[in-house]
């Protein structure tokens, strides 16, 4: 009676086998990070179904584009260019202007700057850190004219897309960061408190739908100043080559560096941040495999098939519903799981069955010769019998 019931448990464990199998494959493609290009993948196809969003109003871009370069010459320009820009300006009375370049080195018109920055009272300077991690910073008298400074720094992933951005660099805010804060009047600290942790943007659009202007067109006057007023002016190069940046609208470089900063400053005045969430629980769903092998075991083919489209569609809806709230859901792992671990169920089920049919019709052949000998021969002698 105990040797049947080891039998029977040593047969129901056979059967999970390929369960197990599955758990150690996607185990492996998750610690080499194997799907993740698909993942990226899916990112993007998650923005273009949710579709684009309007830009907070309350950002204007002054864009270093290709027709400024044709009217006021080759990259980089003399500083009396960025004077004569807040002089403007100020006419506009925008409430702060964060120039998205980096003057790191001296100029000889570097006093008049001087003043227009200490005239206008709320300018965020750039910094960054060069690939050796050493400080690339705004000469000193720019820097300590500027009201506050911020970091343009971006990690950019494999496919070339930013998601995210590190809201703190040290003591240092990024960017968008430190020009929130001086348009709410508050210090960044109360708005992203410093931590090591980055955010991820959530792109509200593609960047021609963000409200933005020539700087040529603004140095001529072509822009009424009513335009800029009570307004975050980002100041950047979006001309091609400058400052390449891909945003998940748009799979070419023509977009730059400075609209990472402009959706940072959306999501923080929108309060909307993309929020990941589920990601480290994958490696208990990888865990999960053997379950879910069990459980089509126990089901008719046509139920496992109705199984497997309502787990893979379910979850594919509900990543898309969870990402129009602002949800980033893994999918392409748990799909992957359900239909990889489900292929390997209906393969191993369908390589028993034929192995079981195969046996039995052995059997029945077996039983069919001993029939056929017997009723030929005599069971004494083994000799032919009259038949």
């Amino acid at each position: 009676m105990q040797l049947n019931h080891w039998r029977q448990r040593l047969r129901l464990g056979k059967r999970l086998i390929p369960g197990f199998i599955s758990a150690f494959i996607f185990g492996l493609l998750f610690l080499g990070s194997a799907l993740k290009p698909i993942e990226h993948l899916a990112y993007r196809f998650l923005f273009l179904l949710r579709g684009e969003q309007e830009w907070d109003s309350r950002i204007v871009l002054i864009a270093i584009d290709d027709p400024s370069l044709q009217v006021l010459g080759r990259f980089p320009w003399p500083r009396e260019f960025y004077s004569q820009l807040l002089q403007t300006l100020m006419a506009g009375r925008p409430n702060v202007v964060a120039f998205s370049l980096l003057w790191s080195e001296p100029g000889a018109d570097d006093p008049e700057l001087v003043e227009m920055l200490e005239k206008h009272g709320q300018i965020i300077v750039a910094t960054a850190w060069d690939a050796q991690g050493n400080p690339i910073t705004p000469v000193l008298s720019l820097q300590q004219a500027a009201l506050g400074v911020g970091h343009v720094m971006k990690a950019v992933d494999e496919d070339g897309t930013v998601r995210s951005l590190s809201p703190w660099l040290g003591e240092t805010p990024a960017l968008g960061l430190a020009a929130t804060g001086v348009y709410r009047q508050t210090p960044p600290q109360s708005i992203l408190p410093p931590s090591s942790n980055p955010v991820w943007i959530n792109w509200p659009g593609s960047s021609e739908t963000l409200t933005q202007y020539s700087f040529a067109d603004v140095l001529a006057g072509n822009i009424p100043a009513t335009a800029f007023k009570d307004k975050i002016v980002l100041v950047g190069a979006t001309a091609i080559g400058l400052d390449p940046l891909l945003m998940p609208y748009r799979r070419s470089a023509s977009d730059s560096g400075v609209y990472l900063h402009a959706a940072m400053i959306h999501n923080l005045l929108q309060q909307n941040f993309l929020k990941p969430w589920g990601w480290q629980a994958v490696p208990m769903l990888i865990a999960c495999a053997p379950l879910l092998h069990w459980f089509l075991l126990q089901q008719s083919v046509r139920s496992q098939f109705r199984t497997i489209i309502l787990m893979a569609g379910g979850w594919v809806i509900l990543g898309i519903g969870c990402f129009k709230l602002g949800i980033w859901i893994p999918l392409v792992m748990p799909i992957a799981i359900i239909l990889g671990t489900s292929v390997l169920t209906l393969s191993a089920e369908r390589l028993r069955e034929n192995y079981l049919l195969k046996a039995e019709i052995a059997q029945r052949h077996k039983i069919e010769t001993e029939l056929r000998y017997n009723l030929c021969h005599d069971d004494l002698t083994g000799l032919l019998n009259r038949r």
